[in-house]
């Protein structure tokens, strides 16, 4: 029975700190980014450039290739003795054999190349493939700052159903005093009986509204769910208060954004790639050898024979090393214009840079403007609302002296219902700025701070 005691308050104490937790947006944040499969994508991507960056070394490598083939041929004419590259077909012959005219050869080769001068290329490869690696890297930054929008978006559509639903809830409560206060005057003969049943119609206006906010908060959390991969508890959600406050905004320092680093980084690789083709230019240098072993089924005294066997009874080795040079000297008639497209090609990319930055800078200063002004204008719609409420009840205890009719306190009661209605609804405008704003900023971290729980 204490075991069972024991396990069952555990239980208790582990969901009370899942559903402390669950409304936590940095939680939320963790769950998505273990869950969703967006990561893995790009992750797979860096280890595919730091590949690419690797297999680009390669070729400045010995290179070698071995070749082995056993075959049946004619015997006509003469070679000599060569070391062929792999994939060339031996043939055994000479003028002077007699016998069967077909034969059996055997050729065992391998050669090795090695470009031993690089005149800095092997170099630029070396950087063009770090900065492949950099901008993998600075993908899986955009895609992470443009998830966390999206889900700091619909995180924030939830806290605004939630707050409508409150909204929804508190005037369901002054309908329902309402319906009660003309009831009873109905019943004592002050008002009509009329009265309580329009405010019967306004009370059922308002719960039909209520349903629909709370249909639309139920699909809000799936579309969270595509993120996080499971559904979270919001029964104890403290955060649809702090959706109700204006957040502080901490002041950030000169950041670059993850959009323009990424178009920087492509206009180095332009840079790099331009001087890679000047190199191409020079000449290649290389260390060249080879061995071979080769055989066929004639023997010394020049007879052939279609007996297999003899093809080892006599073998002749031979080597070859040496140094060779290659020369492309179509790449200077090529060159002058390759140079003019890649310069071409930096300067567009400069101006859209340039523009790119622009764009980011007007739009942080716009957004900045407006999300000062959406702070003020808050102040203001407090200020409306409390002088909403306190008309309200005004009129209110004026109608249960019978000093005025239900069709007035309906009309304040309307003029309430708007003010507070567009408080709501400014503050969802407030956050909808916050989330524009913060990603210019490239900094989300306003959110994980505000609503931490």
């Amino acid at each position: 029975m204490f075991l069972f005691k024991k396990n069952m308050l555990l239980l208790f104490f582990v969901w009370i700190a899942h559903a402390a937790s669950a409304q936590d947006l940095q939680a939320i944040w963790e769950n998505t980014k273990q869950y969703y499969k967006g990561f893995e994508e790009k992750k797979q991507g860096i280890l595919l450039a730091k590949q690419d960056s690797l297999a680009r070394l390669l070729l400045y490598k010995p290179q070698i290739q071995v070749q082995f083939q056993q075959g049946l041929s004619t015997a006509e004419g003469s070679t000599g003795a060569f070391i062929p590259l792999a994939g060339i077909v031996n043939v055994n012959a000479s003028d002077a054999v007699r016998g069967d005219k077909h034969l059996f050869n055997h050729y065992l080769s391998g050669i090795m190349t090695w470009d031993f001068l690089h005149f800095g290329k092997r170099n630029l490869d070396k950087q063009l493939g770090h900065a492949q690696v950099r901008q993998s890297v600075l993908e899986e930054g955009l895609f992470e700052l443009q998830l966390q929008e999206q889900l700091i978006a619909r995180f924030m559509n939830l806290q605004y159903l939630e707050a409508m639903e409150a909204w929804y809830t508190q005037q369901l409560t002054r309908y329902k005093l309402m319906v009660s206060i003309s009831r009873n005057l109905a019943e004592a003969g002050i008002k009509p009986a009329a009265d309580s049943l329009i405010a019967k119609s306004a009370l059922h206006q308002m719960e039909s509204s209520l349903t629909l906010i709370q249909g639309r908060k139920e699909g809000a959390k799936f579309l969270l769910k595509e993120f996080t991969g499971q559904e979270l508890d919001w029964t104890n959600d403290q955060n649809g208060k702090k959706f109700m406050f204006l957040v502080n905004k901490d002041p950030l320092g000169d950041v670059v954004h993850p959009e323009i680093k990424l178009e920087l980084e492509a206009l180095n690789q332009l840079t790099l790639d331009q001087q890679r083709r000047e190199k191409e230019k020079l000449p290649r240098f290389l260390l060249l050898g080879g061995l071979s072993n080769r055989s066929s089924s004639i023997n010394n005294a020049g007879e052939i024979s279609t007996n297999y066997g003899q093809l080892y009874d006599r073998f002749s080795n031979n080597y070859f090393v040496g140094v060779g040079v290659t020369w492309n000297f179509q790449q200077f008639l090529k060159g002058a214009a390759e140079k003019k497209h890649s310069q071409i090609k930096h300067q567009a990319r400069s101006h859209a840079t340039a523009l790119l930055k622009a764009k980011h800078e007007a739009l942080s200063s716009d957004l900045g403007s407006q999300v000062q002004a959406a702070e003020s204008s808050m102040i203001l719609a407090r200020k409306s609302v409390e002088e909403s409420e306190k008309a309200y009840e005004m009129y209110r205890t004026r109608y249960e002296g019978g000093l005025i009719n239900l069709t007035e306190l309906l009309q304040v009661q309307d003029m309430l219902l708007q003010t507070s209605l567009k408080e709501v609804n400014a503050y969802r405008d407030y956050w909808k700025l916050l989330i524009s704003w913060s990603y210019q900023r490239a900094d989300f971290s306003l959110f994980f701070n505000h609503f931490n729980g």
